[in-house]
């Protein structure tokens, strides 16, 4: 942890260079003694989130990624080596006797504390650490009688972690439980001159300062406490002279890392030299904040050219207040479509609260919009506000209420039958929205209902009835959902061994890095979309489209559309980079550049990933009060896949579909076939 001693979720390197401390000093006063010094962790789980959800659309991933997954496991029953010498020496115990450095209010009282169970090795009648190869036996701390028994270093050590456990179940991190002097000298003799209550103490850090520490691609100079990161500080829940309670500065963390291409993890060090006295860091990793995007994509529809280009530009800290600017441009040849979106988005009072204020025109031709038989084309802008609060949150999970509206206007014109329509609409909406997002899962949904509002708008019924479809109803009402789920496997099928309750040791008894399953490789990604009508006639700007890249591979380009919709996605990916170990030493890019080849630790991440995959899509679209020339459509495709990704730079992914139903109204045959393909470059 560089500088810091101690940190919140402390890796295993970490771990074992403490665990051989005997005394831990502070102020030149022993304070605790090293038996637990191994436990002069918090006990507590990293606090890292920040990725975006894993690629489901044709954007590539945004992250703030460190150079090696924060999450380490939890729970390590490894004990690490202490002194030979140390391990040798038994300590007859009848009862442990516990008692704080400093009390304090809202700390778990002594008596909650003894009634902690430990899990604890015993061999030969000695109690002992668990480590593999040897058995375990609960032992209450508050049952214990006054008979004697025989304790050694490491056992000692693994009451102290479990007491650590119980503080930070009670939500309080930043705790060191060891013997004081009295128990133990500095060499580990016994000192209690035949007493065999064992007492131990308990120090609880108070913040005495908060810092930030910038580290990534945004800030080369001035790391510690950059200006940019004075709000995080000045929002964090944790203020000088305070405990460190987990769930409040996990929450905040989270909720920092909703924001795209930021990472903030918490670190504790070492403070001034009053004894308990910490220092909070807010280790703050982030990326570029703006990146301008090139991509080329075979998406084309029907009526316009295969190819469709796309450029945007991304600013996630226009004025540094956690405000994006999206700029987005997609075109067909920069002939027969084009669509222009800008979008900023701020918060508002508070964090919590988010407005997002949109503009989009686009100009586009029938079969952009599922009716690839008609010759109409048309073009249509709109301005739209939206507020986005929230309002539960559960560690990574979000959930926020939304609401808002927009004012679109929408015309068309059909040269053949020389008819044009043009009117204006005002949709006002509700809905919700939720996300959770870690190292090995990631969920998203968006459900909403909007409504016309004809009154507002002045919408003209004698103009809708021109806008491209026969009947259309003037007032309308879209009940519209998009949610997904991605995860990996290894976690579910191997959770001690990637927790870190269980550790593959060599040989010799030491613990294994890597052997095959303890990396992220298998991955399963389900998402559904669409929408219900209530049984009205929508204008074809409306309806939704079904086939293509990102609904059904196998068809061509919104090769279906009707008034009601559902979509469904199931993947299986392998990141076959993973598959083959891990290496401590990085590579070079081509460039001369540092670039890891391989990950660097168990379930971590190499700088580019090959990802092979197996699909299967479905979707239904159906009219309402159809007429005889409409026909209701399901459409099937299956096939296979392959996505490269270098650093967030290049992006690429083909998927070759074959279509499992017939679609005649757009000449598809069972088992024809198509290769979609895409790629984007950021800069």
């Amino acid at each position: 942890m560089h500088q810091h001693e101690c940190a919140v979720g402390l890796g295993n390197a970490a771990k074992n260079s403490l665990a051989g401390l005997w005394l831990f000093r502070r102020s030149g006063r022993r304070v605790v003694g090293g038996l637990a010094a191994a436990l002069a962790v918090f006990a507590g789980s990293s606090v890292t989130l920040g990725d975006e959800p894993k690629e489901m659309t044709a954007n590539p991933t945004e992250t703030a990624r460190p150079a090696a997954p924060a999450k380490p496991p939890e729970g390590e029953q490894i004990a690490a080596p202490l002194p030979a010498e140390l391990n040798l020496r038994k300590y007859p115990i009848s009862k442990f006797e516990l008692r704080y450095h400093q009390p304090g209010e809202g700390l778990p009282s002594v008596e909650e504390l003894l009634r902690t169970t430990v899990n604890i090795g015993q061999v030969n009648g000695v109690y002992t650490g668990p480590r593999q190869g040897v058995d375990t036996v609960p032992l209450n701390l508050g049952e214990m009688d006054d008979s004697v028994k025989q304790f050694d270093a490491l056992g000692v050590l693994e009451v102290t972690r479990a007491i650590t456990l119980r503080m930070r179940d009670a939500g309080i991190i930043a705790v060191i439980v060891a013997p004081t002097i009295e128990e133990v000298d500095d060499a580990g003799t016994d000192m209690r001159g035949g007493r065999t209550t064992f007492r131990l103490e308990i120090v609880v850090g108070r913040v005495g300062e908060i810092r930030s520490l910038a580290s990534g691609d945004r800030f080369e100079e001035e790391r510690i406490n950059n200006p940019a990161h004075d709000r995080i500080k000045e929002n964090s829940p944790a203020r000088a002279g305070d405990y460190l309670r987990k769930d409040e500065i996990e929450s905040y963390a989270f909720r920092l890392n909703r924001h795209p291409g930021r990472r903030v993890d918490i670190a504790v060090a070492p403070g001034s030299e009053e004894t308990g006295n910490i220092t909070l860091d807010y280790l703050v990793s982030e990326n570029k904040p703006w990146y301008v995007l090139a991509q080329l994509s075979n998406t084309g529809t029907a009526n316009t050219e295969r190819w469709r280009e796309r450029f945007a530009f991304v600013h996630n800290q226009l004025t540094n207040n956690d405000d994006i600017l999206r700029l987005d441009y997609v075109t067909a040849g920069f002939a027969e479509a084009h669509s222009f979106l800008g979008s900023y988005e701020l918060p508002v009072f508070t964090d919590k609260l988010r407005l997002n204020i949109t503009g989009a025109y686009n100009k586009y031709t029938a079969s952009d919009v599922g009716l690839a038989n008609e010759t109409f084309k048309g073009e249509s802008w709109r301005v739209s506000g939206e507020l986005a609060y929230n309002i539960f949150q559960h560690e990574q999970f979000f959930l926020d209420v939304i609401g808002g509206a927009r004012y679109e206007h929408v015309e068309t014109r059909n040269a053949t039958a020389g008819v044009s329509g043009a009117t204006d609409y005002f949709l006002p909406h509700a809905g919700i929205k939720f996300d959770r997002n870690t190292d090995v899962s990631s969920l998203f949904g968006r459900v909403t209902v909007e409504w016309t509002n004809t009154s507002v708008a002045s919408t003209k019924l004698n103009e809708v009835q021109n806008l491209g479809r026969l009947d259309p109803d003037f007032n309308y009402t879209l009940l519209r959902w998009d949610t997904g789920v991605s995860f990996y496997l290894e976690p579910l099928l191997a959770p001690d061994l990637y927790n870190g309750r269980y550790r593959p040791v060599d040989s010799n008894g030491q613990p294994i890095l890597w052997e095959p399953g303890m990396a992220l490789v298998h991955e399963i990604s389900l998402s559904t979309k669409g929408q219900y009508a209530f049984d009205r006639r929508l204008i074809p700007n409306a309806e939704d489209v079904v086939g293509g890249f990102f609904t059904v591979r196998g068809y061509p380009e919104s090769a279906a559309a009707g008034d009601n919709s559902v979509v469904a996605s199931a993947e299986y990916r392998v990141h076959i980079p993973r598959l083959f170990g891990i290496s401590t030493e990085s590579g070079k890019d081509i460039f001369g550049n540092s670039f890891r080849w391989q990950p660097q630790e168990a379930y971590g991440f190499a700088d580019w990933d090959l990802v092979g995959k197996v699909f299967f899509d479905v979707g239904r679209v159906e009219f309402n009060d159809k007429r005889s020339f409409e026909r209701n459509a399901t459409l099937m495709g299956t096939g296979v896949g392959l996505e490269l990704s270098i650093r967030r730079n290049i992006y690429l992914r083909a998927d070759w579909g074959f279509a499992l139903r017939e679609l005649p109204l757009a000449n598809v045959k069972s088992g024809d076939h198509r290769l979609h393909f895409m790629v984007s470059f950021l800069f």
